[in-house]
This record gives C-alpha cells, sequence and structure tokens, in this order.
C-alpha cells in the first residue's frame, strides 16, 4: 500500500457514519477494516509489544474507577456547555437500540459490547494504528491521532471528548504497562459500567 491507501479503511468507515443503521456495523468492522493498516504499519516501536510483560491488575483496579468518573465528567461538561448553546442533544443510536432490546439479544449484545467490541478496538486503534503512527512520528501526536479516529469513529459529537480522553488514557496504559490486555480490560470494564448505567437510566 502507497500514499493514500492505507487511510481508505478509516475512510470507509467514516462514510458509515452518515448513514444511522450501518453504525451498529461499527464494532465488527473495526478490525476488519484495520487489517490492510496493520498490513502496511507492521512495525511497531520497540518496547511497545504486544505481550512484553504481564497483566498489571493494580494498574486496572486503580485506573477503571479513575477512567470512569473522568469520562462522566467531561461528558457532563459537554452536555452543560452544549445546553447553555442552546444545542440539542440526540440519543446515540446505540443507546436508543439497548432501550429497545430484551431477553437474550440484551444479553448477546452485552457481551459483544463488553467482550468482543474492547478487544477488536483495542488491537486496531491502540495498537496497530498507534504503532503504524509512531514509527513515523512523533508518539505523543502518534497517540492523540489514533485517540481522535477512534473518538471520531463512535459517530457522537456529544461523546467526542469523552472518548477522547478514554483513548489517551487506555493508549498510556497500554505503553506503562507494555500488555494490550491492561487498556482491553479497562475497555471492557468501562463499557460494562456505561450499559449498566445506561439501562438503569
Amino acid at each position: 500500500m502507497t500514499g493514500a491507501a492505507p487511510f481508505l479503511p478509516v475512510a470507509a468507515v467514516v462514510l458509515l457514519g452518515a448513514f444511522p443503521a450501518a453504525q451498529m456495523a461499527v464494532i465488527p468492522f473495526s478490525l476488519v477494516l484495520a487489517l490492510p493498516i496493520a498490513r502496511f504499519w507492521r512495525f511497531i516501536p520497540e518496547g511497545w509489544s504486544f505481550f512484553s510483560r504481564r497483566i498489571d491488575w493494580r494498574l486496572v483496579a486503580g485506573a477503571l474507577p479513575l477512567a470512569f468518573a473522568g469520562v462522566v465528567l467531561l461528558q457532563l461538561i459537554t452536555a452543560a456547555v452544549g445546553r447553555w448553546c442552546g444545542a440539542e442533544m440526540r440519543e446515540q443510536p446505540l443507546v436508543e437500540c439497548l432501550h429497545a432490546m430484551s431477553g437474550w439479544r440484551l444479553a448477546g449484545f452485552g457481551l459483544l459490547l463488553a467482550v468482543g467490541s474492547p478487544v477488536l478496538e483495542e488491537l486496531a486503534f491502540r495498537h496497530w494504528l498507534f504503532g503504524g503512527m509512531a514509527v513515523r512520528m512523533n508518539w505523543r501526536i502518534a497517540a492523540a491521532g489514533s485517540a481522535l479516529v477512534f473518538a471520531l469513529l463512535h459517530f457522537s459529537p456529544w461523546q467526542l471528548p469523552g472518548l477522547f480522553f478514554l483513548g489517551l488514557f487506555w493508549q498510556y496504559v497500554y505503553l506503562k504497562s507494555g500488555n494490550l490486555w491492561n487498556s482491553i480490560i479497562l475497555h471492557s470494564g468501562n463499557n460494562l459500567l456505561t450499559l449498566l448505567l445506561t439501562l438503569a437510566l
């Protein structure tokens, strides 16, 4: 792949944002569309391997409430600013879909959000996309870039600040711990807490 070709999968996912029904397909497509990028960007910076160390359970236990509290605070600030500006906040299609589900469908979708999505998205954004960018530019810019792409691909302007924060936070955890499972577990815990909170409201 040369030129703009590695960015075509990202552009394809962005185009899906124009169709609300297609947004539900972003989770399983994250990995599939990242594969051409992974093929082109196959070199990961030294010391940032996939499983170079064990899972740091103390780090995960301390980081999960911190990350969740941070994203909730950012969401509250974003909502307050939106109301102050007179903007209308619309529910994410995912939230509407969750409220309409019950029984096995809800359990299956919850499993996808708590397990499938974290694994695929952490591989796609924190490992492959970041790793490919980091060998071509400053790693801080690469971390911000991969976090921004992650946030944009959720197609929710109101959630953009919180998702960008989470992308940066999980990237930091991956780099600090040297094991992608740490950020996967954090991502899973955050999704599970968000799911339970959404269903409770």
